[in-house]
């Protein structure tokens, strides 16, 4: 009888059920510390878009394309990168703009995380 109700008990134990929660607290830190950096590489990508677009019949220029570039920074608040990080080169259909940039993240005393990134974008 009493195997019986044994086998019927089921559910997660108080030691399965610390060790989750922390193992839950720990993801959810993690990424918090993630998403943010993310967050900047997917806007730069936008940036460089918006820094590529041509209004009316303007010509672009690096130096025009740099100054774009260094205002949709500040107006989105990116921070991780700046004008100078921006590469520039001229292609038969117009220009191809890159960046690479790391950001490193402190997660716990010694412990960083530590994310490469590389955005390019290029005029059509």
């Amino acid at each position: 009888m009493q195997t019986r109700t044994l086998l019927k008990q089921r559910g997660m134990s108080l030691g399965g059920l610390i060790f989750f929660l922390i193992f839950l607290v720990f993801a959810v830190y993690v990424a918090a510390r993630t998403v943010p950096a993310y967050m900047d590489y997917w806007q730069l990508g936008h940036v460089m878009e918006n820094s590529l677009q041509t209004l009316g019949g303007e010509e672009l220029t690096p130096k025009e394309i740099r100054r774009r570039f260094e205002r949709e920074l500040s107006l989105n608040n990116i921070d991780t990168v700046g004008p100078q990080d921006l590469t520039i080169e001229p292609t038969k259909t117009g220009f191809h703009l890159s960046a690479e940039y790391t950001v490193k993240k402190p997660l716990w005393r010694q412990i960083s995380l530590c994310f490469d990134f590389k955005v390019e974008r290029e005029s059509k």
